[in-house]
């Protein structure tokens, strides 16, 4: 059978493609590596189409402190920066993990997010940096938390209409050190868990703060608490107590084809514990 007919429209300015969007069952295009797949496999059967990629204003990418990703940034563009990864070297690492390179040079930082996939990249690090997400609306325009964002699998707060335009990635301390593991399945395969960490260290070379998210083990990525680590020395010791604290962070892991309940569990201190020891020696300029 073959699926209905859809309307396709390649705005230019913001304005125009959020009016578009308003409309009942039209759908954002970008990349095209998550709805493109679907729609194939006839799961999403969308009014119309919204090119977002002559949308200048959203392909912008700033690293002034923060991190100011536009929704059209590719992962590639991400990965390869090098004000990126000087900065937050934790975001350039997940991006470097989003698939292979082909869908790294289309897929973008508002598609990877936005999508909500449990397995995806970015929304661990914008859970673990307290990112801000920009949307806007034919209504006008609202900053979300990362925190309030992910609702479940595939599910965000974004409303019907709403265009996620901006996520900022706010920066770290001098100094900090930071970094992305993942395991999947083979390689540049599907995550079936993955976490993002970041530490500093004060001048008597302990753990001043830190942040964990975790990412792949349940519906949506969570925040690990790590308090546990300030005032202790980085090490093997630490870092494998807070991988501990992460695999009962996640109350319900997820299990399918990839990989059972209580593997996924035990993944979920793996990746904590190595995640913690990248950042641990990029901290102070280490790495």
């Amino acid at each position: 059978m073959k699926p209905p007919p859809f309307a396709y429209a390649a705005p230019t300015e913001v304005g125009e493609a959020v009016e578009l969007l308003a409309a009942d069952g039209a759908r954002v295009l970008a990349g095209g590596q998550s709805l493109v797949p679907l729609m194939s496999a006839r799961r999403e059967h969308p009014a119309a189409l919204v090119d977002i990629n002559r949308l200048s204003a959203l392909a912008t990418l700033e690293t002034n402190g923060d991190v100011l990703a536009g929704a059209i940034v590719r992962a590639d563009r991400l990965a390869r920066d090098p004000a990126v990864r000087g900065r937050l070297a934790v975001l350039a690492d997940a991006a470097a993990r989003v698939g292979h390179p082909a869908v790294r040079n289309r897929g973008t930082v508002g598609g990877n997010v936005a999508f909500a996939d449990p397995a995806n990249n970015l929304p661990v690090v914008a859970i673990a940096l307290d990112a801000e997400l920009t949307v806007r609306s034919a209504g006008g325009e609202r900053t979300l938390a990362a925190s309030d964002f992910f609702r479940a699998a595939y599910t965000t707060a974004l409303e019907p209409g709403e265009l996620l335009c901006a996520v900022r990635f706010p920066g770290l301390p001098d100094g900090a050190g930071s970094a992305y593991y993942e395991v999947s399945a083979r390689s540049r395969g599907w995550g079936l868990a993955g976490a993002a960490a970041a530490l500093w260290l004060d001048a008597d070379g302990l753990i001043a703060g830190a942040r964990v998210a975790l990412g792949g083990v349940g519906d949506v990525p969570v925040r690990v608490d790590v308090d546990a680590l300030i005032g202790t020395e980085p090490g093997a010791e630490a870092f494998a107590a807070a991988g501990a604290t992460a695999r009962t962070a996640v109350a319900e892991p997820r299990a399918d084809l990839q990989a059972s309940a209580e593997h996924r569990r035990h993944l979920a201190g793996v990746v904590v514990e190595r995640a913690l020891r990248a950042a641990g020696q990029r901290a102070g300029g280490r790495a």
